[in-house]
């Protein structure tokens, strides 16, 4: 899916597409031909698609990272050994959601989370520190949002200075401050997968208003009793048992061995042989 400006906007996963582009890039041609409008490119793939088709794609990726001058670090501010610095680029692409949620931990913005297909997730992960926008140092939420949305809309791009941990003291310290509750979450925009499937089930409902279930999944007084030797044993009661995940990787922390404490052998010296 692109935007009216040629801007890649979705890559269906397990595409041909997939391999080649990604959320952001901007499309300029076709098979050396200028593609100036959303129809015009939808048009010669309509085209293309009627029979076997073999075509080239130029375009434009932007740049979301770029290295870190020590001139840029805020005044007063000291780097830590325990971490890694570098500059990230937020581009303003139009119909593209921001979806960025902060938190404020300790003087520092944490990023909590960020979401496939949206225009943080091209530059952040989830732990990242955001210590300055353009060169002014920010410590609240408030001035990270307003900052940020003032930039985008007066130059097209804002960059953020992030410092990320490099160590797995540095890993913890990050973990502790997004475990720590001090905001209540922002409603961020639903992963693309589960629109996907909320779509195809309108879609397939909207065919058949009158749609009914094979069988009820609610039990009724007119059912069998089940099997006592079934294979299949149905609790009657229901338990909830939480599942942890990360959706940053660089922040998993790898499981202490366990240590298998050896009895120590100590073995006696023979007696010199007499000669």
């Amino acid at each position: 899916m692109i935007t009216k400006g040629m801007a890649v906007i979705k890559v269906e996963r397990g595409s041909i597409a997939e391999q080649l582009l990604q959320f952001g890039d901007i499309i300029t041609n076709i098979n050396d031909k200028k593609i100036e409008s959303q129809k015009e490119f939808e048009e010669l793939l309509t085209e293309f698609s009627k029979n076997d088709y073999n075509f080239k794609i130029n375009g434009i990726r932007l740049t979301t990272k770029l290295k870190m001058e020590e001139q840029r670090f805020p005044k007063g501010y000291e780097p830590n050994t325990n971490y890694k610095y570098h500059i990230a680029v937020i581009y303003l692409i139009r119909s593209c959601k921001l979806a960025l949620a902060v938190k404020s931990y300790n003087n520092k913005v944490y990023v909590t989370r960020v979401v496939e297909h949206t225009l943080a997730g091209m530059s952040l992960t989830t732990g990242d520190a955001i210590l300055d926008i353009d060169s002014i140092p920010i410590t609240t939420v408030t001035d990270t949002s307003n900052l940020i949305c003032t930039t985008l809309r007066k130059n097209g791009y804002a960059t953020l200075l992030i410092e990320q941990p490099n160590n797995p003291l540095a890993t913890a310290h990050v973990r502790l401050a997004l475990m720590a509750e001090k905001s209540i979450e922002m409603d961020l925009p639903l992963a693309p997968d589960v629109i996907d499937i909320c779509q195809q089930e309108y879609k397939r409902m909207k065919r058949n208003p009158d749609l009914k279930p094979n069988q009820n999944i609610l039990k009724s007084h007119s059912d069998k009793p089940r099997a006592i030797n079934s294979r299949i044993h149905v609790s009657e009661k229901t338990e909830d048992v939480p599942i942890a995940c990360e959706n940053n990787p660089a922040l998993l922390m790898k499981v202490p061995i366990k240590c298998i404490s050896t009895k120590q052998q100590y073995v006696p010296l023979s007696d010199t042989t007499k000669q």
